[in-house]
C-alpha cells in the first residue's frame, strides 16, 4: 500500500499511476464514487505541488465516468500538456480548455484501436452467425452504443433492446436476441476483448468498460454500420453523374 509520504522527493506526472492504489482499499473495484476519485486527484496534486483549475477538475471527474484508471491517464496527460513533468517548487494552478482538449484527443487516439477491434469482432459474431442476414450482434452493439450513459450504467432490458433493434432489422425475434445475448460474454472473451465491454446479466445488457462513454463522446468513432451508410451515401451521390455521363442520345437526334 502506497502513501504520499513514501513517494520520492521529486515526483513526476506518472505519480498518478501510483496514486490510484492509495484510496480506497478496494481499489480493484470497477466503479468508484466521485468523492473517491476526487481524493485521488487531491493526493496527486499534493505530490506534484499543483492545483487543477476548478472547472478542469470538474471536467476530469465527469470524463472519468467513475473509472479510476481513466482518471489516472487523464490527469497524467493533462500534466504533460501543461508542462508539469515533475513536482513543482512552488504551488501552481494548471489546466485550461486547450490543454483539456489536447488531453482528450490523445486519450481517444490511444483507445481507438481497442474499440474498433471490439465493434468489428463482436458484430461478426460466432462463425455460425457470420453469414446471418439478421446481424443480431451488430444490432445489439449498435443499440448499446446509441443508448444514453444512464441506460448503459443501469442496464438495457431485453424487451427495450429488442424494440430498438427492430428499428434496424424488423425480422429479429426475441429468440434470436436471447440466443445471442447468452453468448455475448463468451464471444468477447474468444475475440480477446479484455476487459469486456458489454455483459449480459440474464435480464439486461450493461456496460462493463466505462471508458466507452468517454471514447464515444470525444473520439468521433466510425462504427461498422456507419461505414456501410457512408459507402451507400457515396454510391447514391455518384449515381446522377453516372446516369448523366452514360445517358443515351435520343435516337431522333442522331445524325
Amino acid at each position: 500500500m502506497c502513501g504520499v509520504d513514501r513517494l520520492p522527493p521529486v515526483c513526476t506526472a506518472s505519480s498518478f499511476s501510483i496514486l490510484i492504489s492509495i484510496f480506497p482499499l478496494n481499489h480493484h473495484d470497477l466503479v468508484w464514487t466521485d468523492t473517491e476519485l476526487g481524493e485521488v486527484l487531491r493526493k496527486g496534486e499534493e505530490a506534484l505541488n499543483v492545483r487543477f483549475n476548478p472547472a478542469i477538475r470538474t471536467a476530469l471527474l465527469h470524463d472519468a465516468s467513475q473509472n479510476v484508471g481513466l482518471l489516472q491517464r487523464l490527469a497524467e496527460r493533462l500534466c504533460f500538456e501543461c508542462g508539469v513533468l515533475e513536482s513543482a517548487t512552488e504551488l501552481i494552478e494548471i489546466g485550461d480548455a486547450d490543454s483539456l482538449a489536447r488531453t482528450r484527443t490523445f486519450i481517444c487516439r490511444a483507445e481507438k484501436q481497442r474499440y474498433r477491434q471490439f465493434s468489428d469482432a463482436v458484430t461478426r459474431g460466432f462463425k455460425e452467425y457470420e453469414e446471418s442476414e439478421l446481424k443480431v450482434y451488430e444490432h445489439i452493439v449498435r443499440v448499446c452504443v446509441e443508448a444514453s450513459d444512464q441506460e448503459l450504467r443501469q442496464g438495457i432490458p431485453k424487451d427495450v433492446l429488442l424494440r430498438r433493434m427492430k428499428e434496424h432489422q424488423p425480422r429479429v425475434r426475441m429468440s434470436d436476441l436471447s440466443a445471442a445475448l447468452n453468448k455475448i460474454d463468451r464471444l468477447q472473451s474468444e475475440r480477446e476483448i479484455s476487459p469486456l465491454v458489454l455483459t449480459f446479466s440474464g435480464r439486461s445488457v450493461s456496460l462493463v468498460d466505462r471508458e466507452l462513454l468517454f471514447f464515444r463522446r470525444y473520439g468521433e468513432p466510425m462504427w461498422p454500420w456507419l461505414d456501410a451508410a457512408t459507402e451507400i451515401g457515396q454510391i447514391v451521390a455518384q449515381e446522377p453523374k453516372l446516369l448523366t455521363s452514360g445517358e443515351p442520345k435520343d435516337p431522333g437526334t442522331t445524325k
